[in-house]
């Protein structure tokens, strides 16, 4: 599950879709919808203070993000720190294809932000 989500936020870094205005360096109140070929949904949560929430049909996991020097990286308690290309170009509210490398290809959507007043 990690690698595939981790893989998949790689390939969506490289630039070759579409960009955004300006470069998204602050994920912070963000999700991103990950949905493999089966229709097994992955959701990342990205939450203020560097804490990242991941939820799959096998479960959840709580760790950390931060972006910095061009890179995504995530912590997850007892595993390697992952850190990723990141230029901030992802478009809001888009399912965008992505193969992560190993396996096939998943469509991943940067949700649109909510507006903090109703």
């Amino acid at each position: 599950m990690r690698s595939l989500i981790f893989a998949t936020l790689a390939t969506l870094s490289l630039g070759s879709i579409a960009t955004a205005t300006e470069p998204l360096n602050d994920l912070s109140g963000r999700q991103m919808t990950v949905v493999d070929q089966q229709g097994e949904r992955t959701v990342i949560r990205f939450e203020s203070e560097g804490i990242v929430r991941v939820t799959t049909a096998a479960g959840d996991a709580s760790g950390r993000w931060k972006i910095a020097d061009r890179q995504l990286c995530f912590e997850f308690e007892g595993q390697e720190t992952d850190c990723w290309p990141w230029d901030g170009t992802m478009p809001e509210g888009t399912a965008v294809p992505a193969y992560n490398g190993n396996g096939p290809f998943v469509l991943v959507t940067l949700e649109p932000a909510l507006d903090a007043e109703p």
